[in-house]
Parts: C-alpha cells; sequence; structure tokens
C-alpha cells in the first residue's frame, strides 16, 4: 500500500501537471491562430503580449522542475514501487514536455525580436531558420504526446492502488486533454491523391510532347494540338482540386470516405446505414490522425456529433450567408437560412459534412470552414 502523503503529493503533481498543459496549450492555439504561416510574420501581431504569455508559462516550468527534483530528494526512496512507476513516467513526461515550451518559447521570443527587428532593420527572422525552428519544435511536440499514454497508465495504476476506485472526474478531464491534443496535430493530406485520371493525363501529356518534337510536318501540328487539348483538360482538373483551400481536403477526405462506406456494405450488409456512416467516418478519422488510438479518436468522433444539432442550422447559416452577402437584407438573409436549413435538416450526408468541416477548420481555420458551408449549401462542395 502506498503511502497516502505520497500517494496525494504524486496526484496533486499530476493534476498541476495537466493545468500546466492546458495553458500551454492555448498559449499555443492562440499563436498558431495568429502566425500560421511565414507570410503572416510580418502583420501587425501583438508578438510582445504573446512573448509576455509564454514567458510567464515557462517561468512556471522551470519552477515545477525544481519542485519534482525536490520531491525525489525528499520522498523517491520511500516511495512503493507503484508510486515509483508513475513519478518516473511523470518526470520524464515533464522534462519532454518542459523542452517542447522551451523550444516554443524560443520561437517566440524570435518572432518578437522579428517584430521589433522589421522597424530597427535588425534581428530579423528568416525562412530558414523559422522552418527550422518550427521543425524542431515540432518533434519535441510529438516526443513528450507520444509518452502520454504511459503517465495515464500509471496514474491509474496509482490511483487504484489501495481500493481500485477510479477518479471519474479526472479520467474524464484526461480524456478531454487527449482530444484537445488532437488539435494540435498537423493534418497532412494530399490534395492529389487517388486521382488516377491525372496521372493518365500527365502521362499522355509527355507522350504528346515528345511525339510532336520527333515527328515534322503535320503529324507535329497535330500531336501539339493533343498537347494543347490534353493540357488544357489537365489545368482543368487540377483545378477543381487545388483552387480553393477546402476542396484540397474535402475532395480527397470524400474518396476516402466512400472507400470505407463501400468496404462497410460489403462486409455486413446487416449494418444499417448510419452504422456504416459512422464506420466509415471513423476510419476516415483514423486515415487522417494514424498515430492516435482508435479508443481516442472513438471519443473524439463522439464529440464531434455532439454539434450535429446545432450545424448548419439557420442560424449558423444565417452569420455565413450575411458573410457572402452582405448587401442582402436581414429578411432576405434569414429567408434563405430557414430554407437550406430545412432543406438539410434530416440530411444524412449532414454527419460527413460536420467531420469534413471540422478538419478544415483544424486546417485552416473558421473562415474557411464558412467557405465550405457556404459551398455545401449553394452546390459547389458535391
Amino acid at each position: 500500500m502506498s503511502n497516502p502523503q505520497h500517494k496525494k503529493i504524486l496526484i496533486t503533481q499530476a493534476k498541476e501537471t495537466y493545468t500546466m498543459l492546458d495553458e500551454y496549450i492555448t498559449i499555443h492555439n492562440k499563436v498558431i491562430k495568429s502566425t500560421g504561416t511565414f507570410t503572416s510574420l510580418f502583420k501587425d501581431h501583438d508578438y510582445l503580449a504573446m512573448y509576455n504569455e509564454i514567458n510567464k508559462v515557462k517561468t512556471s516550468f522551470d519552477n515545477k522542475v525544481l519542485e519534482l527534483n525536490e520531491i525525489k530528494g525528499k520522498y523517491y526512496a520511500s516511495f512503493t514501487d507503484v508510486s515509483i512507476d508513475f513519478f518516473d513516467a511523470l518526470e520524464v513526461y515533464f522534462n519532454a514536455l518542459c523542452e517542447a515550451v522551451k523550444e516554443f518559447h524560443l520561437l517566440i521570443t524570435r518572432l518578437y525580436e522579428t517584430s521589433r527587428g522589421i522597424i530597427n532593420n535588425k534581428q530579423k527572422l528568416s525562412w530558414s531558420e523559422y522552418s527550422q525552428l518550427t521543425k524542431v519544435y515540432d518533434e519535441k511536440v510529438k516526443a513528450y504526446q507520444k509518452l502520454g499514454g504511459k503517465l495515464n497508465e500509471m496514474y491509474q495504476k496509482l490511483e487504484g492502488e489501495k481500493t481500485g476506485y477510479v477518479d471519474e472526474k479526472n479520467t474524464e478531464t484526461k480524456m478531454s486533454d487527449e482530444l484537445e491534443k488532437i488539435k494540435l496535430i498537423k493534418i497532412r493530406i494530399n490534395p492529389l491523391e487517388r486521382y488516377p485520371i491525372l496521372y493518365m493525363c500527365l502521362v499522355l501529356l509527355c507522350l504528346f510532347i515528345i511525339l510532336a518534337v520527333l515527328f515534322n510536318g503535320f503529324l507535329s501540328i497535330v500531336f501539339w494540338i493533343f498537347t494543347a487539348i490534353v493540357g488544357f483538360f489537365t489545368f482543368s482538373i487540377m483545378y477543381v482540386r487545388l483552387s480553393t483551400k477546402w476542396r484540397r481536403i474535402h475532395y480527397p477526405l470524400m474518396v476516402r470516405y466512400s472507400s470505407a462506406l463501400g468496404f462497410a456494405q460489403g462486409q455486413n450488409e446487416s449494418l444499417t446505414i448510419d452504422e456504416k456512416m459512422d464506420f466509415a467516418l471513423l476510419f476516415l478519422l483514423q486515415t487522417v490522425y494514424s498515430t492516435i488510438s482508435p479508443n481516442i479518436l472513438k471519443s473524439y468522433y463522439h464529440s464531434l456529433l455532439e454539434e450535429l444539432p446545432v450545424f448548419m442550422d439557420s442560424e449558423m447559416l444565417s452569420i455565413i450567408i450575411k458573410k457572402k452577402l452582405p448587401s442582402a437584407s436581414t429578411e432576405d438573409i434569414e429567408k434563405l437560412a430557414n430554407h437550406f436549413a430545412n432543406k438539410v435538416k434530416d440530411e444524412k450526408f449532414k454527419k460527413v459534412w460536420l467531420i469534413v468541416s471540422s478538419l478544415i477548420n483544424i486546417k485552416y481555420g473558421e473562415e474557411e470552414k464558412s467557405e465550405y458551408i457556404y459551398s455545401i449549401i449553394n452546390g459547389k462542395a458535391t
């Protein structure tokens, strides 16, 4: 059995670590939203405020390192095996998290220096330095995220060491943290994936160019005409996938979803359409977040479905339509919003739109998500 005092100390440290993680993630999200691309670095952002916030977080992390070292020196030798395993997991996790915070602090510091350097023509952040900083930071984020599962496992053992009791509230908090971490993962989707007609066109395009060069006279002219036709067609089909940001997510994900739905229908005909859609959408999320455990993704999926009742309702559509049609009257906007809301109210595909729009929001932001939803109601997102 563990010493009640030791157990209380360790559980307090775990809760404080999760609180600090939440503070760091909040600042991370705020900064990434403001400075998502290199070109945005030169826009008017309050980097001083960002620097002060992350500096405060870094200081609290530095103090926590000292606190953990003090606890280790004072109590570690008298810990039970379970307490030792938990403390070791906590220490390794926190050190990895601390490294990520330090790297993020360095990145924000350079952004702040650059914002001053633009005025003073000094200390400007180069593209190569920015790329290196973000690359190292991403690696450190992945490093601490990999250790989270082990820490949670050890925490469960620590809590249940004496009575087997598991604090449901704390478990819920940890699950919430895990779901929040998903939003920090960079989504990488090839907008041209599973597009065989494009590769066929590129092959034909190369072939016709070679033939046009090899032949002379009339045949050369014919092949150049074929080259122009195929080139125009190739450009057209690439435009469909690349012309807007939401298309770069929507089309490849719809192909994945269709494949998964077809697989579900072929495997078990007794499943209802809703069950098949759930299977296909979970598979879709697994292809996007391949490093996340199925249980976490299932919880994430159900958390997204909680938004379904208000997704594309008249209130949401009114806001989106007003942005797209600023000169329209309030009455006309409400009529349009009510019309489209009623039209999609019982649409089974609404669940698919919800999942895809959430991924577009994570990848490109709220504005692009609004563009996507507007494209759905005007028939462009098919």
